[in-house]
């Protein structure tokens, strides 16, 4: 070979070192509105924000609170946003009264769930609260805890429906005999109550968070679902490597209300994953049933496959096929 030749290759490959392949940009994908409130139930969402997980992909998301998840839900179905988080009970509702929407993917569970009282009833042993006084808040998810719990237990009693910031007081004065009440509330029963507190954890149901989008959403801007999902499982991935640093980004999305080391001991009662499994599904008949059951919800029976047609795993199989289990 000439040494002209020679020359020539020796040329191009520093031409190659000097000019590096660029990476394309990722497309601009516009903005998605998300109802969320930050905290400890869904921390895949600030981890998405705080590391940039959206944005590099060309996505724009912007956050709006909202107190409960039926006022998350609502404002979706109203169009004020396009996707929202919260508890499964919503969505189950909205599928019995055939709102125009999708669930797409869950992000976890809680099974810390439990039953609460005080020491004049030993609550060890559920059948100790045969025909006994149970306060809950009527037509929501503890309610259906309270009704699950109670029947697997084969135990009969009066239920009263007591509002959430009268639960422990109504504990405290002897108005119940127990109570199944949202787990924000624990903390400040254990407090009320000092040494009269008693709790039972209660295995079977667990509150699942999921997010739902409009269908109008989903068929006009189907990649915006899929950066949002993508952005979300790396989210995941970031929390279960490192939860202690996850936990103060969660703190300081929550403006510094809960310090990180309570965050993280919270977490112990979450199941976490970006996904889509039959055991929500089957979460949601066995809801729809009792909301029928118990006429908090008019209309006929759901029927088997009702919710099934209202999660759409299109999205989340084509960013993470191994995180939909769904037929």
């Amino acid at each position: 070979m000439s040494t002209r030749i020679i020359s020539l290759f020796a040329c191009a490959a520093l031409l190659a070192f000097a000019h590096p392949v660029v990476a394309a940009a990722a497309p601009d994908l516009g903005t998605a509105t998300l109802s969320w409130q930050p905290g400890p139930d869904t921390p895949q969402v600030a981890l998405a924000i705080d590391k940039g997980f959206w944005t590099s992909r060309g996505l724009t998301v912007k956050t709006s609170p909202t107190a409960t998840g039926r006022e998350a839900f609502e404002a979706m179905i109203g169009g004020a946003v396009d996707y929202a988080l919260m508890a499964e009970l919503p969505p189950v509702i909205g599928a019995m009264q055939n709102q125009k929407f999708k669930v797409i993917a869950t992000l976890s569970r809680y099974v810390g769930t439990r039953v609460v009282g005080t020491t004049a009833v030993d609550i060890s042993n559920l059948k100790n609260l045969e025909g006994k006084k149970i306060g809950t808040t009527l037509g929501t998810n503890v309610d259906f805890q309270a009704y699950e719990t109670l029947q697997a237990a084969g135990v009969k009693a009066t239920m009263v429906n007591v509002a959430p910031p009268d639960m422990v007081p109504a504990l405290q004065r002897g108005d119940i005999d127990a109570a199944f009440m949202f787990p924000q509330s624990y903390p400040l029963a254990r407090k009320v109550l000092g040494d009269k507190f008693t709790e039972k954890r209660t295995p079977g149901y667990a509150a699942t968070f999921v997010l739902v989008a409009t269908t109008d959403e989903l068929s006009k801007h189907p990649e915006r679902a899929k950066a949002l999902l993508a952005g979300l499982v790396d989210g995941d991935a970031v929390l279960a490597k490192d939860p202690a640093a996850s936990a103060a980004v969660v703190s300081k999305a929550m403006g510094g209300m809960t310090p990180a080391p309570a965050i993280q001991g919270l977490w112990a009662d979450y199941r976490f994953g970006i996904l889509l499994d039959p055991a929500l599904i089957d979460l949601f008949e066995r809801e729809g049933n009792w909301l029928h059951n118990g006429n908090y919800v008019k209309g006929p029976a759901p029927t088997p496959g009702l919710f099934a047609g209202y999660v759409d795993p299109t999205f989340l199989r084509s960013v993470a096929p191994k995180n939909v289990t769904l037929k």
